[in-house]
């Protein structure tokens, strides 16, 4: 059985070798090609902020500018400049209303985070700047990731999935191409394990279809077919051959009939002399099988006194066991 597999693995893996080696090839650059993108969700996401902050960079630092001018400019309008305003004059107010020191309180506050934001903002523009060149590289991986997904019929987000998969294809193709190397040395240790096993089996069995043949004619010499001849023929598989039942394939051979050569069983009995030579071979192993219900067809058909009587006897034997 085991080299029934093997074979079998064989013949699926180098059935065609030279295309195993092109699909793993392909399978490989693919993968290569992937993995140089970088497709991780991280880096996917970070692209594509990335891209619609440079390509809105000009917009971004004008709308800064402007936040930056309502909140904390020289404009006496500005957020701050009105919050103060307001701040102080609470601030005489509340001279007048101490219930309002409370308000002057948070409006201080209030100012005080517009000051922050500000600041932010402004530090913001500062540091934003104009980069045509790295705009340009960010969308041209961005256009490269997208060529991949139409390659791979697949969502952008799916490419990740994409790049796992073709590792573990890629993986499986080398397994089964270095397996393939040592499929030789395999089916040999396996063929000499088999044969092994196999002249035992056949030392064992050519000593019991002796013993077997001998026992299973002088019963049938018994059962009404005096001068019958019962005959084990192990004839040789290929040796190339490994067959689950051993090297030898057996045939039962016989005549029932002197000074006829033994033919194969199955072809030459009639079905009176296939019931009792059947009831030989039963009786002659009835100490090594162990078949709980045998069922004999006319096992009697054509026979009669002294020789049917044996025929009992031998059912009797049978049925004791």
């Amino acid at each position: 059985r085991a080299i029934a597999e093997l074979n079998a693995e064989i013949s699926q893996s180098l059935s065609d070798p030279a295309a195993l080696a092109d699909q793993h090839a392909q399978i490989r650059q693919q993968r290569e090609d992937l993995e140089a993108l970088q497709p991780e969700p991280e880096r996917l996401a970070a692209l594509d902020e990335e891209q619609r902050r440079l390509s809105h960079a000009e917009n971004l630092l004008a709308g800064l500018a402007q936040v930056e001018q309502w909140l904390d400019g020289d404009d006496a309008q500005s957020g701050r400049s009105l919050l103060l305003r307001a701040e102080q004059e609470l601030g005489r107010l509340s001279a007048f209303d101490a219930q309002l020191q409370p308000l002057e309180a948070t409006l201080e506050e209030a100012r005080l985070q517009i000051e922050e934001v500000a600041r932010e903002v402004r530090d913001r523009a500062e540091s934003g700047e104009l980069d045509p060149a790295r705009l340009a590289k960010v969308e041209a991986a961005l256009s490269s990731l997208h060529v991949q997904a139409r390659r791979h019929r697949v969502l952008l987000s799916e490419l990740p999935a994409v790049l796992q998969d073709l590792q573990q294809r890629e993986a499986t193709l080398a397994q089964r191409i270095s397996r393939a190397e040592q499929f030789d040395l395999e089916l040999a240790r396996l063929r000499e394990a088999y044969l092994k096993v196999a002249r035992v089996l056949g030392k064992v069995r050519r000593e019991a279809a002796g013993r077997l043949a001998s026992a299973v004619q002088d019963l049938m010499g018994e059962l009404g077919m005096a001068g019958g001849r019962f005959e084990v023929q192990l004839s040789p598989r290929p040796p190339e051959q490994a067959h689950p039942q051993g090297a030898e394939q057996i045939e039962f051979l016989v005549c029932a009939n002197p000074g006829m050569s033994p033919q194969p069983l199955r072809k030459v009995a009639s079905g009176g002399e296939l019931a009792r030579i059947g009831l030989a071979i039963k009786v002659a192993t009835v100490d090594v099988d162990d078949v709980p219900v045998l069922v004999f067809d006319e096992v009697d058909s054509g026979i009669g006194g002294g020789t049917a009587e044996i025929v009992g006897r031998k059912l009797r034997r049978l049925g004791d066991r």
